[in-house]
């Protein structure tokens, strides 16, 4: 009873949900004051007074905790712990009262100056329950309100939690809060998505790469990073009771384009990764693992030596060879590195067939488009069919007429098959963007190879000889065996060869004519057997000929050139018209009629 708390011991706690109230507000004053007043009216001492600026759902507050450990070590001489209201105490009852028999055990009861609890009459209990309830339903309001206020904004687009990596805070027009890009780390985001969706880079290179470039991602961010729609302009509204998550076209910028988010997600999901041999990185050894041993068929390493401590200047020896210790099978790294440097020098098209092969590839890129578009058509014809069937599902949660577990394995399972044609979709939307530019740098990177490969660094040589070659190689008796460079390589190789052989029969041909013959073709023949290259140049099928093979038939990657030494992917399904060389000058290629 309150007649008896005279000559008790108190402690007083008070508390308030957030810092700034603490700081700027005056309801931690006006508590203690309260409670001051409470112990001195009542003839009770103050042993502590502990302040809290902390949420009162649980009682994991660093206050209370110490409030605890005081409690612990003074309990025989502490009576109350004594609140101004219920609320400051808790809004949980179940926790409360959990809380209130853990500090009774110790002797220590837990009491409210303005709302008393007599803990001897028979109805204490019901009374406290009311008394702790009330908080409690009034914090689930406060949640809800906060939570419907969140999902209004979310559904109209606009984003108002915390902003991701490469946007900043920000407001519209209207004054109304709207994320922006942050100038500095967006282009970097971008970079980053563009770099992933190559295929070329695992996250950890990633992360490796643009740590040294102002954007530290740890692996688990980075993937928070890749998954996140708001980049590409789409804001998540989660599942919030019998409402699906959803995506809803966000208000603010986006940093990347959808294609190339849905493209990221394929990867993400195991699909389309460009295959990487995984090889050493030492800078000395570029063909570890990828050249073989011509005897024994395993992978060859780098190894350095060196000529003994005996010796008064020593010196160090690279080589490659063969773990099995094949029988001659171990080569100086310095002549591997020669000869494939004189390898890549002797495949370089010439001029004339690389101006014929690029355009080729825009003719063909030009009556691909048809094809391209009914392609286009029928995905999107299946991407509105997943959508439609999406709608109808969550239509039936809505309304429970299925269960959640079924909802979920339905929407996943759409959600998953609308990625992939998504992904599917932004190969073919991409096919014709920025084509000068990717052909430009892909041709130079052919017409140069050995430069290339002599300048990069061990992390762009890994690459690029992954780009370069299909198989494994063979270094046998001071020289390759074959080398098996992609298809695309290959065949502007074998047409340079095809080119130099027929200028080598012209010139014999022209030393035993006296006679100078003007070639034919589309256009009239120009003087000293020159012809204007164009686009009405480029070669055709009469229909009444059959159609002669080139060997590009086949191709459906025309040139591939690695993520680590520039942006390009260019790919095309269609087939080549055939074309031939039948006569060409120093510098402009004839194309026959």
């Amino acid at each position: 009873m309150k007649t008896e708390l005279k000559g008790k011991a108190a402690i007083l706690y008070t508390r308030v949900s957030t810092k700034d109230q603490k700081d700027f507000g005056n309801s931690l004053v006006s508590q203690k004051r309260m409670l001051e007043l409470y112990c001195q009216t009542h003839g009770m001492s103050i042993a502590n007074t502990f302040e809290e600026d902390h949420s009162a759902k649980n009682f994991n507050r660093p206050e209370f905790s110490e409030l605890k450990k005081y409690v612990k070590a003074y309990k025989s001489n502490i009576d109350y712990l004594l609140v101004q209201k219920w609320d400051r105490f808790s809004r949980n009852i179940g926790e409360a009262l959990i809380m209130i028999e853990y500090f009774k055990k110790m002797g220590i009861e837990v009491n409210c100056v303005e709302n008393w609890i007599d803990y001897e009459s028979p109805d204490h209990i019901i009374i406290l329950s009311v008394y702790l309830s009330a908080p409690e339903a009034e914090n689930s309001k406060i949640s809800d309100r906060s939570i419907s206020g969140t999902r209004q904004c979310l559904k109209e687009g606009r984003y108002v939690n915390t902003q991701p990596i490469g946007y900043v805070s920000g407001l519209d027009n209207q004054g109304k809060t709207l994320m922006k890009p942050n100038e500095r780390l967006a282009p970097l985001i971008k970079k980053l998505f563009e770099d992933y969706a190559t295929g070329l880079y695992t996250q950890k290179e990633l992360i490796d790469k643009y740590k040294h470039i102002g954007l530290k991602l740890a692996k688990s961010t980075l993937s928070r990073v890749l998954e996140n729609p708001l980049y590409m302009g789409m804001v998540k509204v989660p599942a919030y009771k019998n409402e699906p998550a959803m995506l809803v076209e966000g208000l603010h910028t986006p940093i990347i384009t959808k294609d190339l988010f849905y493209i990221v997600q394929s990867i993400k999901k195991g699909k389309n990764r460009m295959k990487k041999e995984v090889r050493g990185k030492n800078k000395d050894f570029p063909l570890s693992a990828l050249m073989v041993c011509p005897i024994c068929g395993s992978p060859m390493y780098g190894s350095t030596s060196n000529n003994g401590n005996s010796k008064k200047k020593k010196r160090y020896y690279n080589n490659y060879r063969c773990p099995e210790n094949c029988q001659g099978q171990s080569y100086k790294a310095e002549i591997v590195h020669k000869e494939l440097s004189a390898e890549f020098a002797k495949i370089c098209p010439s001029k004339g067939i690389i101006t014929l092969f690029n355009n080729i590839i825009k003719d063909e890129l030009k009556r691909t488009q048809i094809d391209i578009i009914a392609t286009l058509k029928a995905i999107d014809s299946k991407i509105h069919e997943v959508e439609i069937n999406l709608q109808a599902v969550t239509k039936k949660y809505a309304l429970d007429k299925i269960p959640e577990d079924v909802y979920i394995q339905i929407a996943s399972s759409c959600n998953s098959e609308l990625i992939d044609l998504k992904a599917e979709r932004a190969k073919y939307t991409d096919v014709d963007k920025e084509t000068e530019k990717y052909l430009a740098f892909g041709t130079h990177l052919i017409s140069n190879l050995d430069i290339y490969f002599d300048k990069s660094p061990i992390e762009t040589k890994t690459k690029l000889l992954g780009s370069y070659f299909t198989e494994k190689i063979i270094f046998e008796d001071g020289k390759f065996r074959t080398l098996p460079f992609n298809e695309s390589i290959t065949l502007i190789s074998k047409y340079t060869n095809e080119l130099a052989n027929s200028k080598n029969k012209k010139r014999e041909s022209s030393k035993n004519s006296s006679l100078s013959v003007l070639g034919a073709g589309l256009e009239p023949a120009q003087p000293n057997g020159h012809k204007i290259l164009s686009l009405a140049c480029l070669p055709f099928h009469h229909p009444s000929k059959p159609r002669a093979k080139t060997g590009f038939e086949s191709v459906k990657c025309y040139i591939i050139v690695n993520k680590c030494t520039s942006n390009f992917l260019q790919r095309t399904s269609t087939n080549l018209a055939p074309f031939s060389v039948l006569n060409c000058s120093t510098d402009v290629i004839q194309v026959p009629a």
